[in-house]
């Protein structure tokens, strides 16, 4: 029996799509079109927040960048 050995790509992401991915998140607070900025799948940003820790930790601080910057927009046009 064989086996196969196609090889298979590796689906970390790299650190240029990390960065991309993390300031349209700290813009946005919006996962899907983050991922989508950044040219990857939104799975693939799940995936890789859940095997790498510090990922994982600047995900949280750009999600936080995020939800203050739409909470100010929000209370700058409600002041209007």
């Amino acid at each position: 029996m064989a086996i196969n050995k196609t090889p298979v790509p590796d689906a970390r992401l790299n650190m240029k799509i990390r960065a991309q991915f993390l300031d349209h998140l700290a813009q946005t607070a919006n996962v899907s079109a983050s991922a989508r900025a950044a040219g990857v799948k939104g799975s693939a940003v799940y995936a890789e927040r859940r095997r790498t820790p510090a990922f994982r930790d600047a995900w949280a601080l750009a999600l936080a960048e995020g939800y203050a910057r739409l909470e100010t927009d929000l209370g700058t046009s409600i002041n209007r």
